[in-house]
């Protein structure tokens, strides 16, 4: 029998380690799968938010893509918005896989410092806005397993 293929979602704030999580388990055979590479690829600039329905559109499509052709998938984006992680789970609720979300439960002032030394500064502002609506994933989402990351 085949064994079905991972999604891992990632969920924390800018600089909370993410990218650098999504890198290790791509060798483990997953295939990363981030919006700051499709914004890049799409508009040129991983700072453009002018086409976010566009470069989520496209990553989700992609995403579903490899989930079905049995494809380890790594989901690389803050995903802090409950709704949007339950509208995803739910347009992959025919694709046969295993779900696992891993939460960076890295504090916001570390995330801040480490901000400060990317290339892609993320302003304080964004910071607040996505604490402000964030809600920590639960098991009701539709997740298999939940992996927090300190």
């Amino acid at each position: 029998m085949e064994k079905e293929p991972i999604l891992v979602m990632l969920v924390g704030l800018p600089g909370c380690g993410k990218s650098t999580y999504a890198d290790k388990l791509s060798q483990d055979d997953y295939k990363v799968f981030s919006s700051d590479a499709i914004r890049i690829e799409l508009l040129g600039n991983v700072q453009d938010n002018s086409k976010n329905a566009l470069i989520f559109d496209t990553l989700h499509k992609r995403l579903t893509d490899a989930l079905s052709d049995g494809q380890n998938c790594i989901y690389d984006a803050t995903n802090v918005y409950k709704p949007g992680r339950i509208r995803f789970l739910e347009s992959i609720k025919n694709i046969k896989c295993k779900k696992k979300c891993v939460v960076f439960d890295v504090d916001v002032a570390t995330c801040k410092e480490r901000n400060k030394s990317r290339d892609r500064q993320v302003p304080d502002e964004v910071y607040d806005k996505m604490l402000s609506y964030y809600i920590a994933p639960d098991k009701e989402e539709g997740w298999d397993e939940i992996e927090i990351v300190k």
